[in-house]
C-alpha cells in the first residue's frame, strides 16, 4: 500500500500532495471485500507532523492494490479514537459510502429493463445529486421497481443488501473507483479479511464520529389507506442548522405519519398545501 496523503475536507485538487504525506501511519489496512465499500484504517502518532490536522470529514487518498482501479482511492475519515499510548487510531469510509447517507426519489416500476438502464435510473433517483458515474457490462433486462419510496432505506441499500435491489435482481460484483460505480460480472480477486487496527483495545475508548451523523432529512408520508401513494415535499429535502459544517449533505429517510400530525394540530384540511405543513411541522417536532 502507498503511502497516505490528506487532503481538506473538500474543493481539493486530487493531482497534487494536499495537505501532505502521513508518513508517520503505521498499522495501516485498506480493506475490500466482494460486493462491500472499502475502508481504510491506521494508526496516527500524536508526536506526528500532521496529527493536528487529522479531523473528521478530511479526505485521505491511498492505493488499495495493485489494479488500476485501486490505485488512488479517496476516503473520508469519519472517526478519530482518543489517544491511548500516544497513538490515535483513524476510520475513514471509501467516498462511495455517501451513498448510504443519501435517499432516493420516487421512480417508477419497470417490468423489464437493463442493468445498465438501473443503475442510470438510481443515479437520476439520487437525493441529492451526487458526483457519480455508474457503468456495467452485464447485459441481462429483468423488472426493477423505484416506485416505492419507503422499501430502500438508502441509495446504498438500493444498490444491494436488500430483496429488489440492484444487486439482487441483476447479481454481478461491484467495484468502486472513487466517484465511479460498476457492476461486473467479475470484479477481480478478493483480497479477504484483514485484522483491523484495535485488536488490544478496550470497548471503553471514547471516539470522534460522524459515521451516523446525518445533516439533512428526507421526509415522506402516506396515508392510512393501504396502496396509497406517498406525499413528499416539493423541496424534497429538509436542512439542519449544521447542514453548512459537512462538505456533503448527509441524508436520512423519515417517515412521517400525516394522520397523527393532523389530529395532534386539530387541522382536519387534508389539501396538499395542508399536508405539506403538517410534514414540515412534525419533521421540526
Amino acid at each position: 500500500m502507498s503511502v497516505p496523503i490528506l487532503y481538506d475536507k473538500a474543493n481539493n485538487d486530487y493531482s497534487t500532495l494536499g495537505l501532505g504525506l502521513l508518513k508517520d501511519v503505521s498499522q495501516a489496512f485498506a480493506t475490500r471485500k466482494r460486493n462491500n465499500f472499502p475502508f481504510l484504517e491506521f494508526t496516527y502518532p500524536v508526536f506526528g507532523v500532521l496529527f493536528s490536522q487529522l479531523e473528521k470529514g478530511k479526505k485521505v487518498v491511498v492505493d488499495v492494490g495493485p489494479g488500476t482501479r485501486s490505485k488512488r482511492q479517496r476516503f473520508e475519515i469519519v472517526r478519530i479514537t482518543k489517544p491511548q499510548n500516544g497513538l490515535v487510531s483513524v476510520y475513514c469510509e471509501h467516498i462511495t459510502l455517501i451513498t448510504e447517507k443519501t435517499a432516493l426519489n420516487k421512480g417508477q416500476k419497470h417490468t423489464a429493463i437493463s442493468a445498465q438502464e438501473a443503475l442510470n435510473h438510481w443515479r437520476a433517483l439520487l437525493v441529492p445529486q451526487r458526483d457519480f458515474t455508474v457503468f456495467t457490462d452485464l447485459t441481462t433486462v429483468t423488472a426493477m421497481d423505484f416506485s416505492e419510496v419507503g422499501h430502500f432505506e438508502s441509495a446504498a441499500e438500493a444498490l444491494g443488501g436488500k430483496e429488489g435491489s440492484i444487486l439482487q435482481k441483476y447479481n454481478g460484483e461491484y467495484i468502486f473507483d472513487n466517484n465511479e460505480i460498476r457492476l461486473m460480472r467479475e470484479g477481480g480477486k478478493e483480497t479477504g479479511v484483514v485484522i483491523a487496527y484495535g485488536k488490544n483495545l478496550v470497548d471503553l475508548v471514547q471516539e470522534e464520529t460522524i459515521e451516523s451523523t446525518y445533516t439533512s432529512i428526507r421526509p415522506y408520508a402516506r396515508a392510512n389507506e393501504e396502496g396509497a401513494s406517498e406525499l413528499v415535499l416539493p423541496e424534497v429535502i429538509l436542512d439542519s442548522s449544521h447542514v453548512d459544517k459537512f462538505p456533503e449533505r448527509r441524508v436520512c429517510r423519515q417517515s412521517i405519519s400525516v394522520a397523527a400530525i393532523l389530529k395532534q394540530s386539530l387541522i382536519f384540511d387534508n389539501s396538499h398545501s395542508t399536508i405539506f405543513l403538517a410534514i414540515r411541522s412534525g419533521c421540526l417536532v
